[in-house]
């Protein structure tokens, strides 16, 4: 399969800068400066994207197995990004197998990706009667590194971390998907994720795993800019025809302590799903203490919506803040 792309896009920005309190900064991490002053830019884009799926029929009967290497070439000029435009939307970037072959893998409108690239990979996809195995890997590389990418976004050199993810689906009662990002000079591991879905009839069990070595400058906060590690769990236990309990917690293991908690009954049947939980919240800096809500939760159904009463308390819980 060859896609072959042709793009241009145009910006024109109008900056005003009145001496704030705070600096703002541009693009390339120095002060806007002072008073009333455009800029323009443009960035044309030429891409091939060339795929190659090898199938074949596996030896039990209803098995298949695809092969299939992927290369994405982007020709591009350099200097997407001139100085002064304000960083206000496209910070916080972070590379992973979801983008690997975008072409454009920049969030905001403030900052482009720019420069010739190459984005290479491998998908391998295994098919049975009942569910599927997926792995895909990938890295992108560069013919110079870009200073806009800082070294903790996965792509801060000529060539990229090299992303990944293993997926297991057999569905409706199981799925798994592992997420890594491994150093490209050393193969040490960056970032470890791990996903469990369960499902049995109504009830329903959620278990997800994150591991960070070092957070990027955009991901760093006051409370936390060093190795992050969390779990979650959530588990909604069916009850009867319409009741359903269900209990979330979620947990840091670099602290050893606790980072939320919630517990909490629903009740739905085909028009109407009310739930009501308690949840308790632990600050990890400063001297904040606990906080406790009690939530309540009443959501109609349209005729082409399936609700289920996991879906009614809060998700916060798993929030990757």
């Amino acid at each position: 399969l060859l896609t072959f792309t042709a793009d241009a896009r145009g910006d024109a920005f109008r900056v005003a800068n009145d001496a704030p309190a705070t600096p703002t900064l541009d693009l390339q991490g120095n002060p806007v400066p002072l008073g009333t002053h455009y800029i323009y830019r443009g960035q044309p884009l030429l891409a091939v994207d060339w795929r190659w799926p090898f199938m074949a029929a596996g030896a039990i009967k209803g098995t298949a197995l695809v092969i299939e290497p992927m290369v994405q070439l982007v020709a591009a000029p350099y200097g997407g990004n001139p100085a002064g435009i304000p960083n206000e939307d496209s910070g916080d970037f972070e590379l992973d197998e979801t983008d690997l072959f975008s072409l454009d893998r920049i969030p905001g409108r403030a900052q482009i990706e720019s420069g010739p690239r190459a984005n290479v990979g491998m998908r391998a996809e295994a098919f049975f009667p009942t569910g599927s195995v997926e792995v895909l890997l990938g890295e992108v590389f560069r013919l110079k590194p870009d200073p806009l990418f800082a070294p903790g976004s996965g792509f801060g050199g000529k060539s990229s971390d090299i992303v990944a993810r293993y997926t297991i689906k057999f569905p409706p009662w199981l799925s798994l998907t592992h997420r890594v990002d491994l150093d490209s000079s050393d193969g040490s591991i960056l970032r470890n994720e791990v996903y469990l879905d369960g499902n049995y009839g109504r009830s329903n069990i959620e278990i997800s795993y994150v591991r960070l070595a070092q957070q990027s400058l955009a991901q760093q906060s006051l409370t936390q800019s060093g190795p992050r590690e969390e779990v979650n769990g959530q588990v909604t236990l069916a009850l009867l025809d319409h009741w359903a309990l269900f209990a979330a917690a979620r947990r840091d293991l670099q602290a050893q302590q606790m980072i939320d908690t919630e517990y909490g009954l629903g009740w739905e049947n085909d028009c109407l799903g009310v739930s009501i939980s308690y949840q308790r919240r632990y600050p990890r800096f400063l001297d904040v203490p606990p906080s406790t809500s009690i939530l309540a939760s009443i959501r109609l159904k349209t005729g082409d919506e399936s609700l289920n009463i996991s879906d009614l308390f809060s998700r916060r819980v798993f929030s990757a803040d």
